[in-house]
């Protein structure tokens, strides 16, 4: 049984890290930077915190992060707009969330949605995307296919 490893192992923020150069949290503050401001209009600060339901110092040290990663760009007042970068990042990072999302709302999960597919979404390859994105367009054009397969669960 080589290859092996912990929970840990697979989804260790190191590999992340490896993978993307990023973090969990900072794929969060790029996807929430992109909800909040759909069309790229500067964010502040203190609202990305609350959004986060982090303290403005964490955004703010994040911010600055992000900043050195030119994915975001610090406006005066404290405002933050993503870079060319960042919205391409936000862009794929919101639409791997509401693929998640609905990938759990096509197998019947109905309650703690968001916080499931936030605890599973840093965590996929771009080929199980991929292949979930394939899976819920199935799903989408062939309802009537898992109305019968959902109905006695």
């Amino acid at each position: 049984m080589t290859g092996f490893k912990t929970v840990r192992g697979y989804t260790g923020e190191n590999r992340l890290m490896e993978e993307t150069g990023l973090t969990t949290a900072m794929e969060d503050y790029v996807e929430m930077l992109r909800r909040l401001s759909p069309n790229g209009a500067p964010v502040k600060s203190g609202d990305l915190a609350r959004a986060l339901s982090v303290s403005d110092p964490s955004a703010s040290k994040m911010a600055g992060r992000l900043l050195a990663l030119g994915l975001i760009a610090h406006e005066k007042h404290g405002a933050l707009t993503l870079t060319a970068e960042g919205q391409k990042l936000g862009d794929h990072l919101l639409a791997r969330h509401r693929e998640v999302e609905s990938l759990l709302l096509n197998l019947g999960i109905r309650r703690e949605v968001l916080r499931q597919a936030e605890l599973i979404e840093h965590h996929f390859t771009e080929e199980a995307m991929v292949r979930i994105a394939k899976f819920n367009r199935y799903v989408r054009e062939n309802p009537g296919n898992f109305v019968s397969f959902w109905k006695d669960v």
